[in-house]
């Protein structure tokens, strides 16, 4: 017993009401406990030590009282808290609108967005873009934009200033597009380089017919389309131009320069033929010289002549294969057939 008490008393200094109710306990002492408060302790508020373990109100809340404060909401001053009443009756207005339930909704009327408020209903129309209406992008748009072409870049000799693309012309030092002048003069050059032929002493050009099927016996120039075709006897001389010499006949010792001069003459030894159709389809027109176009053309017997202007002589009649001889000087002058006459 003596032990019991000398435990007891010495817990008592460290625990002294935790001893003292065993103590009670121990001898068979009654321990009563306050009555709990009506509604819970709050914060700041003194606790009742005997307050019956166990009761609802036996608590400390952090709320003020709730009973009685529906709808009301938390405010604080600082210190205490408290419950406060909202003040007004809801929505005033809203764009216009007083209703106090109002909804939102979408749409796509107008050009550009808007947000129109009817009723109780706010819609907000967002409308699809267009070259007219300021919006939204639709997916079939934005594949189309984002399939296009990306920013292209140019090199010569094409160029790009702003919107616009261009092209210079070729000349000796630049890479460009051909005028159509300058097509032309390419154009009209012969498909392949021209070769020079040789056959009896005679220069042709060959693949163009000039010097073809010739038996003037050699030692000419044939240059130019069927120059010199199927000339008999016309050694030594130069037919020079498209068709000039042409199944001439009797024509050596002659010179023809120009399309077609001396075409299918005869007997025209001796002779210069300058100029397109000069001496054409002259005969009897050996030791003379037409000078210009259609100079001597179709003039018969016109011997030993001197046929100088655009035609002179065309057609003469003037017969000088006996004796005799012509002069003509002059565009479109004519002996009239008449021989030893200068005109």
């Amino acid at each position: 017993m003596n032990m019991l008490l000398q435990k007891l008393k010495a817990t008592y200094h460290r625990y002294p009401l935790i001893t003292s109710l065993s103590v009670l306990v121990l001898f068979g002492a009654t321990i009563t406990f306050a009555t709990p408060p009506t509604t819970p302790y709050t914060v700041g508020e003194t606790l009742d030590p005997t307050c019956t373990p166990g009761s609802s109100n036996c608590t400390v809340t952090l709320f003020p009282v709730q009973t009685g404060n529906s709808g009301k909401y938390l405010t604080t001053d600082g210190t205490t808290a408290s419950w406060a009443t909202i003040s007004g009756a809801g929505i005033s207005s809203l764009n216009g609108l007083a209703g106090a339930t109002q909804t939102f909704a979408t749409g796509t009327s107008g050009t550009d967005f808007t947000i129109d408020s009817t009723g109780t209903t706010h819609t907000f129309n967002i409308p699809t873009a267009s070259g007219s209406a300021r919006g939204l992008l639709t997916s079939a748009d934005w594949s189309t934009f984002n399939g296009k072409e990306n920013v292209l870049t140019f090199s010569g000799p094409l160029s790009r200033s702003v919107d616009t693309i261009s092209i210079t012309q070729s000349d000796t030092s630049t890479d460009g597009y051909l005028s159509s002048v300058d097509w032309n003069t390419f154009n009209n050059k012969v498909s392949s380089p021209i070769a020079i032929g040789t056959s009896n002493n005679t220069l042709y050009t060959p693949g163009l017919g000039a010097g073809e099927g010739d038996t003037s016996g050699g030692n000419n120039i044939f240059f130019g389309f069927s120059a010199g075709f199927g000339a008999t006897n016309a050694s030594y001389s130069n037919f020079l131009g498209q068709g000039s010499g042409y199944l001439a006949v009797n024509a050596s010792f002659s010179n023809f320069l120009g399309n077609y001069a001396g075409y299918t003459s005869t007997n025209a030894s001796n002779s210069n033929f300058i100029g397109q159709y000069s001496g054409y389809e002259a005969f009897n027109a050996s030791n003379s010289n037409f000078l210009g176009y259609n100079a001597g053309l179709n003039a018969p017997n016109a011997a030993n002549s001197i046929f100088i202007g655009q035609n002179s002589g065309n057609n003469d009649t003037v017969d000088n294969t006996i004796s005799g001889w012509s002069i003509l000087l002059g565009p479109n002058t004519n002996t009239g057939g008449f021989s030893n006459s200068i005109l």
